[in-house]
């Protein structure tokens, strides 16, 4: 039967050890990417205001963030949705 003192002694040994050799003989980390980098997205600003809305004309194909300010007193509400071709 190992005793108590024999069991710290020894776990302490270990950690030193392990702590020693990871600091000295170690390689450096190297940094490895899990995933491509995040694309940035383009930002479209669009301003509701009483009965009208202001934004862009066209939009970039891509990832895209909507930003949305209201300035009028109403709740105003804004929907995407696909044309079908030949649509305005």
């Amino acid at each position: 039967m190992v005793s108590l003192r024999t069991a710290t002694l020894a776990g302490i040994a270990v950690a030193v050890t392990g702590l020693s050799a990871h600091s000295v003989f170690a390689a450096r980390p190297t940094r490895t990417r899990l995933s491509p980098p995040a694309a940035k997205a383009n930002v479209v600003r669009i301003v509701g205001e009483d009965f009208k809305f202001e934004g862009p004309d066209t939009i970039p194909a891509g990832l895209t963030q909507f930003r949305f300010l209201n300035k009028g007193p109403a709740l105003h509400h804004m929907a995407l949705l696909k044309l079908e071709d030949g649509r305005t």
